[in-house]
């Protein structure tokens, strides 16, 4: 059936049981670097990284959950972090930034749902676009084991998986490592 999505996130957050702070230090979105948060949910993986990038840089979080956004657009202000942006869009559809104007991208807990649903080439087609060459993408996914959290582990990703499913976009594994308890972060590079 066109249209129907086999995998629904529901506006989950891994807000508690990830270290966005600790995330971000590793991955090195630096002061005066633009970021990308596609499927940002309640905004905490952007508003770290509006804070690694400082008043030079620019962050953008992305999410089709509108109560998400407002909740994430509240706390950005009660925090002084006006260089994040979040917009209601469904990348799905395309990514509202212009071209090569992202230097770090994160995919959190969403990239397993794209490919379960076979959004894949219009995700990626977006990413690819607004990232400039040599930009970064971390992908954040629950590890391929049972977890009290998390989606079907029948769906879930490991690193080589991700490597695998994203190169025919031009990407490049970097590396990967666990993060917390239940994630690893698999980083590529836009050749």
């Amino acid at each position: 059936m066109a249209g129907h999505k086999k995998h629904v996130h529901g506006g989950k957050s891994s807000r508690d049981i990830l270290d966005a702070g600790f995330i971000m230090e590793s991955w090195g979105p630096q002061s005066g670097d633009s970021v990308c948060d596609v499927g940002c949910g309640d905004g905490y993986l952007a508003l770290a990284a509006a804070r690694a990038v400082g008043p030079a840089g620019v962050v953008y979080g992305l999410d089709v959950h509108a109560e998400s956004l407002e909740s994430a657009g509240d706390e950005a202000r009660a925090h002084g972090l006006d260089t994040v942006s979040f917009m209601a869009a469904d990348a799905t559809e395309g990514i509202p930034l212009p071209d090569g104007s992202i230097d770090f991208m994160i995919m959190a807990n969403v990239l397993h749902g794209f490919i379960e649903n076979d959004e894949l080439e219009p995700i990626m087609a977006g990413v690819s676009r607004v990232l400039k060459g040599g930009g970064k993408l971390m992908v954040i996914e629950f590890k391929k084991a049972a977890t009290p959290v998390g989606p079907p582990v029948e769906i879930r990703l490991k690193p080589p998986e991700v490597a695998a499913a994203l190169e025919p976009f031009g990407f490049t594994m970097t590396g990967w490592a666990k993060i917390g308890v239940y994630h690893h972060q698999t980083t590529l590079r836009l050749d």
